[in-house]
């Protein structure tokens, strides 16, 4: 148990995220060229956030996009704290 991880996919059947472009789009204040900027609104924040958060965590998070999909894929450890739980019925004196 000592390497098990959580792994999150968020994905969308919105626009494909080019192959050239996926290296970039987790940069700070970096967004996709288009031909209108605002049409799909944003500062190019998010993705460079949630990635600081992910990293924070020691996680790691991709992106993958086929067929008009794009998959967000999010791995995080798990770390279990077990501790030791008294019964009240026998911890009575």
């Amino acid at each position: 148990m000592e390497d098990e991880r959580l792994l999150l996919t968020i994905a969308n059947s919105g626009i494909e995220i080019p192959l050239a472009e996926r290296d970039r789009i987790f940069e700070r204040f970096y967004r996709i060229p288009n031909g209108d900027p605002w049409k799909h609104g944003g500062t190019g924040l998010g993705l460079a956030l949630v990635k600081a958060m992910v990293e924070y965590l020691q996680g790691k998070i991709w992106v993958e996009a086929d067929s008009g999909q794009t998959r967000f894929l999010i791995q995080l450890p798990i770390q279990l704290q077990v501790e030791a739980v008294s019964d009240p019925q026998t911890s009575r004196t």
